[in-house]
């Protein structure tokens, strides 16, 4: 099937802000400064969009993918494989990262290494890392199990011919798990419900479903693409107000999504999906491409430059207007091109050794 590059676009857009969201933007701005003091929060709650958006786009994929292979099976083999594979190699090297500095702060700070590393290994119960993520600095990597579980449970009901079963029982649970995120102030959860189970199965399930309706939702859905971007705008607008009533008001203790956020996913899908476009010489659409390598790396990233900045006593500059604008732009740049290098590293190093091993034979 031909690639729809417009889901590489969508997928810059979703990255940059995942990125949006663990940088904070005008954070620390605006206590220093009095700048506008919502903007921050403003900022990460319109960007609430992207993982969903995300977990849909994977499914719908998947969906494709599982519509013309042969043996579907193999391939379900073969994408579990490749994202465990990329889930346990990253988070052995925030691992090291994260002793390496514990190794640092206990040196300077004249501390325990013994109860420091205690401490740290905590977030790594099996439990954690098989299932949740840790919260240690790779809890951007939560999403790669989250997925695996969620296309492992929806591969199942694709064999029994039963997804419209599961979106409807993944709707429920999504709804349901809403009361350990913003709703908690009504009802609280004694749960996690950001996880592959609440959160990552339904919209994963959602764009599987629209993979199998594509033709249908291209063709026979009626509604122009700009009233589509003005239903987008308007649930933007509506996840905002959501935000202010269930957590600002009620007292939710989480806010990774929300009801609004259900429709303002599937209409961004929609556009998407619509929006057929063939070339891929845009630049954000080669960025958009690397979105995986990017969602890996990033906070990588963001936590070698904070290192950087308070090592070298630095730490007035993130209080300035200009690192709040350029610094989610630079970490998505720098992300890109560094997990691009890694690519490129590693396949030259793979061919090299593929030429050893048949020279020498």
């Amino acid at each position: 099937m031909e690639r729809n590059y417009s889901l590489d676009i969508a997928k810059f857009f979703a990255i940059f802000f995942v990125i949006c969201v663990h940088v904070q933007p005008f954070s620390d701005y605006q206590s220093q400064v009095g700048f506008w003091p919502g903007l921050s929060a403003t900022i990460v709650t319109f960007s609430r969009f992207a993982v969903p958006l995300f977990f849909c786009i994977s499914g719908y994929l998947f969906g494709q993918k599982v519509q013309e292979v042969q043996n579907q099976g193999k391939y379900f083999n073969k994408f579990v494989k490749k994202n465990l594979k990329m889930y346990f190699t990253w988070l052995f090297l925030y691992f090291m990262f994260d002793l390496s500095v514990i190794l640092l702060k206990s040196y300077t700070e004249n501390s325990s290494l013994y109860l420091n590393i205690l401490k740290y290994s905590e977030e790594y119960s099996i439990w954690k890392v098989l299932y949740f993520g840790t919260n240690s600095t790779a809890y951007p990597l939560w999403f790669l199990p989250a997925l695996v579980w969620s296309v492992s449970i929806l591969f199942f009901f694709v064999k029994i011919n039963k997804t419209g079963l599961l979106l409807v029982m993944s709707l429920g649970l999504n709804v349901l798990g809403q009361f350990g995120q913003s709703y908690s102030g009504l009802i609280r959860l004694p749960v996690d419900t950001k996880d592959a189970v609440f959160f990552g199965l339904f919209y994963t399930t959602l764009g599987f479903f629209a993979s199998k309706h594509a033709r249908a939702l291209s063709n026979k859905v009626k509604i122009r693409n700009l009233h589509l971007v003005l239903m987008a705008a308007g649930l933007f607008g509506i996840q905002f107000l959501e935000k202010q009533l269930t957590v600002d008001w009620l007292g939710g203790n989480g806010g990774n999504y929300y009801m609004s956020t259900i429709p303002l996913t599937a209409v961004l899908l929609l556009l998407s999906i619509r929006n057929h476009i063939k070339t891929n010489t845009r630049c954000i659409v080669k960025i958009g491409q690397n979105a995986s390598g990017i969602f890996v790396t990033h906070n990588l990233i963001i936590n070698i430059v904070s290192l950087m900045v308070s090592v070298l006593k630095l730490s007035y500059i993130q209080e300035t207007f200009i690192w709040n604008i350029v610094f989610a732009p630079a970490v998505l740049l720098l992300s890109h091109y560094f997990y691009t290098v890694i690519q490129i590293t590693k396949n030259r190093l793979w061919r090299g050794n593929s030429y050893l091993d048949h020279t020498a034979h």
